[in-house]
């Protein structure tokens, strides 16, 4: 979501920028890749406003200093749920073609490997929920709210603090499915959101089948849809002027392109992958 370019000032000096990918114009051509979120990235920026005590430049120039640093963490936390739940994929199908389930003994480390992945993945929706009210509360707006509504995230976030503050649950596999199994669910405070008694066996204990496959699809879908909402609220004449090129001397080319035309990509590629 974020390329490393090279510039070259009006004084002829070198320097090194991070920028969005929709701020490439090569990237917008590309146009199964241009997500909501991509450009929420770049024109969040143009909604966003100092509040009124913010009066002298250097405090209005640390204030954006600070909502590109939050867009940038927000970007940073999408690439790392991609990341934690490929590696969650890649252990629990090693996992699964283990056979020393079936021993008296074995070696629990894999598992423990595992339950590590799984806690930085749940730590990262956890942070990424974060980031979103940060940004709502310097926008005015409590999108990211609607969040809760949805059975998955309060999964995740039952689990996120069961990991952090209660306990690590005994990891165990079934019919070829791995299982979570607490034991002090509890003492979860705030009291649980998704868990409730009726999931408990005879022993009072919770088991929980974990389904890895398309894991941080749900989260993606909700970030998108969020970012819409904003974008919604913007003239679709609003522009931006991604990198095109360089010129001879290392300068960089630009080429305008509006809110509207982006969107309108950005539509046809949600419905393109709504018919596969």
């Amino acid at each position: 979501m974020t390329k490393r370019v090279q510039f070259k000032t009006k004084n002829g000096q070198f320097g090194w920028m991070l920028t969005p990918n929709i701020k490439v114009f090569s990237f917008i051509e590309n146009k199964r890749k241009i997500t909501f979120l991509e450009i929420f990235h770049v024109f969040a920026q143009k909604m966003l406003k100092p509040s009124k005590n913010v009066l002298s430049d250097e405090e209005k120039r640390q204030w954006e200093s600070g909502v590109r640093c939050t867009m940038i963490e927000l970007n940073n936390k999408v690439v790392q749920l991609k990341f934690f739940a490929n590696e969650v994929r890649k252990k629990e199908k090693e996992l699964l073609s283990r056979r020393d389930i079936k021993k008296k003994i074995y070696d629990y480390k894999p598992y423990q490997i595992f339950l590590a992945l799984a806690e930085g993945y749940l730590n990262t929706v956890h942070s990424t929920y974060d980031y979103m009210k940060r940004i709502d509360r310097a926008l005015g707006k409590r999108y990211s709210r609607e969040i809760w509504k949805e059975e998955w995230f309060c999964l995740n976030m039952d689990l996120r603090n069961l990991f952090h503050h209660i306990e690590s649950p005994l990891v165990t596999i079934d019919r070829n499915q791995i299982i979570f199994v607490f034991e002090r669910i509890d003492e979860l405070i705030p009291s649980p959101r998704f868990f409730s008694d009726n999931l408990k066996d005879q022993r009072g204990r919770f088991k929980v089948a974990i389904y890895c496959d398309n894991m941080e699809v749900d989260v993606i879908k909700f970030l998108n849809k969020w970012a819409k909402k904003y974008l919604s609220l913007l003239d679709k004449e609003e522009s931006i002027e991604p990198i095109s090129g360089f010129y001879k001397d290392g300068r960089l080319k630009s080429k305008k392109v509006t809110l509207g035309t982006l969107m309108k990509i950005a539509s046809e590629s949600v419905d393109k992958m709504k018919q596969h």
